[in-house]
């Protein structure tokens, strides 16, 4: 049966877990850096562990299956106490003077490999908990939660980090984990029927099948082309915003420290506004609202000079994103079959996920060559084409 208003007490749960989760995350995304490089005092050693945490990526189709083939419940729980138990470990190992920099490689790997399985399944069984006029919501309180855990998670992580020393990240995260692992052990996900087993011939039939629907299913290829497009320009903010904010703005570190946070706030906005409209806009006059929004900002911030324009411009861009993302979330959820959503979803992560050191290699190109308006105008002019693309082909009806 399904839950007859948003806030029922395994939508409660669900999100208090992801946001507490959410917040450790905060923690260790600052701290698991500074910590290597008081071990190491190499930034290639960083830049390893980006590379380790996103391989796993590539390998979404093949998640996809096993996420279609798995109780949701169960694979959400074991992501998170597996997860959880590898910071734990790490924490150990450093306190105990005998972490090296390859045990931190194996645990970025391993949490990297189980969040190509947590977010397709925690996207496939969010539907299943909230009532289908309360998908949208739903989804922009999980996006917008994980915003707010990121802003206030920064700042916090920053005073306590400082205080207690980087190694409490692992700590923190790790504690998060399992706390989020034994909070979904009170949700009451509805009961599954399908396909199950890991049999290598039907898991290889399943990934073809997987594959087959991009190709005959137009509406989510041009979703993930979306997707993409959208991705490679956000993704290469870290290249171009520290030189922007140099060379265009006249400004330092804390320039670009305010841009990045402007858009980390937007997108918090957005989500907050996304969940208020709801469904009273089709899907489609979100995702052209949310185009519409980029181009002109993207637009805006080639012609920004001051500090102030800019911040105006990258809070109005990240309060787009969600408009997009948010519809694309929940029109997969609602149009693609239960069977198949794994797949759908994990693909759409790798797909999505190869955007970022594509895009950022181009970035860096460009900004060798032109100025970095000539980027922004480019990333508007590629969006403006998408966005013509996509009502010419839906218009705002669907």
């Amino acid at each position: 049966m399904s839950p007859s208003k948003l806030w029922n007490r395994n939508f409660t749960i669900l999100w208090v877990g992801l946001l507490q989760s959410y917040l450790g995350d905060a923690f260790l995304n600052i701290g698991i850096m500074w910590l290597m490089l008081e071990l190491t005092g190499s930034a290639v050693i960083v830049s390893t562990l980006i590379i380790l945490e996103n391989t796993p990526k590539v390998f979404g189709p093949l998640a996809g299956v096993v996420v279609d083939r798995s109780d949701k419940k169960t694979l959400l729980i074991f992501s998170d106490l597996v997860r959880g138990a590898v910071l734990l470990v790490l924490f150990l190992l450093y306190i105990s003077h005998r972490l090296t920099v390859w045990e931190v490689y194996v645990g970025v790997a391993i949490l990297g490999l189980f969040a190509v399985f947590y977010g397709p399944a925690l996207q496939v069984a969010l539907p299943k908990l909230v009532p289908p006029k309360s998908l949208t919501q739903a989804n922009s309180l999980v996006q917008g939660g994980q915003q707010l855990a990121m802003i206030v998670g920064a700042s916090l992580a920053g005073v306590v980090l400082a205080a207690f020393g980087s190694d409490m990240a692992l700590l923190v995260d790790g504690l998060s984990f399992v706390a989020c692992g034994l909070m979904l052990f009170a949700v009451g996900f509805p009961k599954e029927s399908g396909a199950t087993g890991m049999n290598t011939e039907e898991v290889l039939q399943d990934l073809k099948e997987g594959l087959r629907y991009f190709g005959q299913a137009r509406e989510v290829l041009l979703i993930t082309i979306i997707a993409f497009v959208i991705n490679a320009v956000l993704g290469p903010v870290n290249v171009v915003f520290p030189i922007f904010a140099k060379d265009v703005l006249g400004g330092g570190v804390e320039a670009f420290g305010f841009l990045a946070s402007a858009v980390g706030v937007g997108m918090l906005l957005g989500n907050v506004v996304v969940a208020g409209i709801g469904d009273r806009i089709s899907y489609a006059q979100s995702i052209a609202i949310g185009l519409i929004m980029m181009v002109l900002t993207l637009a805006a911030l080639g012609l920004s000079r001051s500090v102030v324009e800019a911040l105006i411009a990258t809070g109005t861009l990240g309060l787009a994103t969600p408009f997009i993302q948010v519809a694309l979330v929940s029109r997969l959820q609602r149009s693609v079959p239960d069977s198949i959503q794994g797949r759908v979803f994990a693909t759409l992560g790798s797909v999505v996920a190869l955007a970022f050191p594509v895009s950022a290699a181009i970035a860096g190109q460009m900004l060798e060559l032109f100025p970095v308006a000539v980027f922004f105008f480019a990333s508007a002019f590629g969006i403006l084409v998408v966005a013509v693309t996509w009502l010419a082909r839906y218009g705002v009806k669907a």
